[in-house]
Parts: C-alpha cells; structure tokens; sequence
C-alpha cells in the first residue's frame, strides 16, 4: 500500500486475544458483612434453594454467606418460610 506521500506503508496485523467461553461467575450469591464489633461472630456458607425456578424447570440454588438461614433469605430478599436449605458448612473467610 502507499500513503498520500506515495511511501509505502506496511499493514500491521494483530492477533484477536481469544474469548474465555465462559465468564468468571461469583463464588457466593450473598455475602453477610459484619461489622467490625462482630467479626468473632461465625458464618456458614448455606446453599439455599429458592422459591424461583430455571429456564428447565428446576429450582434456582444460590450459595450464600451468613450467621444464620433466616439472615441468608433475608440477603436473597426472602423471608425465612420461603426457601429451604439444601447445605450448611462453615465459612473459613476464603
């Protein structure tokens, strides 16, 4: 190729950086934070089955970090009688 000057001109060719497949989701769907007057104070991780279902039918589960079920709904914006609990393990602050 040549410019307005008639110089010639080299096109420079770059490579496209290739496209992860999938995006980084979140660990946890909810994270409880504390205070500093309360970080003593143990959480679990609580793996909550929500009143919502999938595009497949199936209920939505969301992980969650909290100090108890009822703090871990209200952080889904759910009241306690609403979900259930599927697992409850304890949080190490990972």
């Amino acid at each position: 190729m040549v410019n307005e000057n008639n110089e010639e001109t080299v096109e420079e060719v770059s490579a496209t950086p290739k496209r992860k497949s999938k995006s980084a989701k979140p660990k946890y769907d909810a994270i409880q934070e504390l205070a500093p007057t309360l970080a003593d104070l143990r959480q679990y991780i609580f793996e909550v089955v929500t009143p919502e279902y999938d595009d497949s039918g199936n209920r939505i589960i969301k992980k969650v970090v909290a100090s108890s079920s009822g703090i871990a709904a209200g952080l889904l914006g759910y009241m306690p009688n609403q979900i259930s609990i599927n697992s409850q393990s304890d949080y190490t602050g990972e």
